[in-house]
């Protein structure tokens, strides 16, 4: 079976005060692979394998 990853494009409709290069009206890729960052696989450097989704 092929697995053909998904990805999402999407307009920012809001930023935080933190946030210096993206803008409201920027069109973003999301990976389909966004994970926690702090499960053990995201800790050893697996992110795409991470256990918690975000």
């Amino acid at each position: 079976m092929l697995t053909v990853p998904v990805v999402e494009v999407v307009e920012v409709v809001e930023v935080g005060s933190g946030v210096a290069r993206t803008r409201v009206g920027d069109m973003v890729c999301l990976p389909f692979n966004i994970d926690c960052g702090f499960c053990r696989n995201c800790e050893d450097g697996l992110t795409g394998y991470g256990t918690v989704r975000t």
